[in-house]
């Protein structure tokens, strides 16, 4: 979920790069979100944040193209999902732009949609249709309200969605008033809606702007009172449990988690979460094996994933490591996922795949040089030593090159000066 930052107790500095410098980004998102940004000296919040970005445009570009694929493939409620997961992790305004375009695309092609606003039909123009809602949409708005209502609720579990058909006018409002960031005006209008129609969404949407707010403690008892009402989920709970992390409340989520385990409840979902507790913990022995136990139960959550393959991977168990790594969803056209990538270049395997991917990344992402560097690497690594140095040769020379990358292509360009002199 993206309503919330997922604020652990603090961890040091030299583990988050760690994890960077090991590409294992759903890790480093997941360290990172530890640090009060504002509490560290500027140099070394700024390199927080500088890992933060390219940690989440690396996940996005992933979930991107995989949304594309499903897209491709004519599933929009797939490609949908891996949109809004992407435009939840995305730093990087033009691939931010991609992802907005393929989920207007997931709009667009849906022509059949059974989720509508209340008191909205799509085949309503011109003044007989009456308002979208009580307040106005704002003046920049790109879409009308009904459109605006599905394009949310594309990111939302279809069992979930359903649920907001024929919401009351006041709720309606202050549900879009409060995705579009407009938060006090959400609440003003929540407000407003009579107790008797406080349903379980109710609680969600205004837990989930109450958190949006930092109003934590209200937050927190809004979605314990949604999940109440609707025991099983998934949403709500991730949400609440993201929200308790946050407030220093991990020891609380992960009593909850296991009870929900002893319970038989969604054995991915349980062990997932419980997994990412204690990597953030460093019980990084736990982690792994919740972990691998969430996968087992059949997890899909790139976080999890990531999480579980590195430490796999950390520990030289590297045909598990592989193999999980290649349960992640991207690539497209015969090509693999970025981190499936990364780890046979670490491991001098499957060089021409993996090229193909860097070349892909490229292509997407042109301003970031860290793929061209990438095909440098997969081109010294086939052997191709002419190729991939003319490529460190224009990275180093543009000045534009990540300092830690400036170093390592130097030291590529070192070791083949050495063995040209032999």
């Amino acid at each position: 979920m993206s309503f919330f930052s997922r604020l652990f107790k603090s961890d040091p500095v030299d583990t988050l790069k760690k994890a960077f410098h090991q590409k294992q980004y759903a890790e480093v998102l997941s360290r990172a979100q530890a640090f009060d940004l504002d509490e560290l000296e500027e140099s070394l919040r700024q390199e927080v944040e500088t890992m933060m970005a390219t940690a989440g445009d690396a996940l996005a570009g992933i979930n991107f193209e995989e949304g594309e694929a499903f897209l491709r493939a004519g599933d929009r409620e797939r490609a949908a999902d891996h949109f809004v997961l992407a435009s939840a992790q995305v730093k990087s305004e033009l691939l931010r732009e991609k992802i907005q375009e393929g989920l207007k695309s997931t709009r667009i092609e849906t022509s059949s949609a059974t989720l509508s606003a209340p008191g909205l039909s799509s085949s309503c123009v011109g003044s007989c249709c009456p308002p979208a809602t009580s307040g106005g949409a704002p003046d920049d708005s790109e879409l009308p309200p009904e459109e605006e209502f599905e394009l949310i609720l594309a990111g939302y579990p279809m069992e979930w969605a359903e649920k907001y058909i024929d919401m009351v006018p006041p709720f309606f409002d202050g549900f879009l008033h409060s995705h579009r960031g407009d938060s006090d005006k959400a609440l003003t209008l929540f407000q407003q809606v009579a107790v008797d129609s406080r349903t379980a969404i109710f609680f969600f949407e205004r837990g989930s702007t109450y958190g949006r707010l930092g109003e934590t403690e209200k937050a927190l008892a809004d979605l314990r009172r949604c999940l109440e009402l609707e025991p099983q989920s998934l949403m709500a709970l991730e949400t609440l449990i993201h929200l308790e992390k946050s407030a220093n409340q991990v020891d609380q989520a992960e009593r909850r988690l296991q009870g929900l385990l002893k319970n038989g409840f969604d054995l991915a979902f349980c062990h997932g979460h419980l997994a990412l507790i204690h990597a953030a913990k460093q019980s990084l022995d736990r982690a792994l094996e919740h972990g691998v136990e969430a996968v087992r139960a059949g997890s899909k959550e790139p976080e999890v994933i990531f999480l579980t393959a590195s430490l796999l991977e950390s520990r030289d168990r590297l045909e598990e490591a592989e193999i999980l790594l290649g349960k992640l969803q991207g690539g497209g056209c015969g090509g693999v996922n970025i981190p499936l990538a990364e780890f046979w270049l670490r491991h001098g395997k499957n060089s021409d795949k993996a090229l193909e991917s860097f070349k892909k990344a490229s292509a997407h992402e042109p301003q970031n040089l860290k793929w061209a560097f990438r095909m440098a690497e997969a081109y010294l690594a086939k052997g191709w030593k002419r190729e991939g140095e003319a490529i460190l040769n224009k990275l180093l020379q543009s000045g534009d090159l990540d300092s830690q990358l400036v170093e390592k292509g130097r030291l590529y360009l070192s070791r083949g000066e050495q063995n040209s002199e032999k």
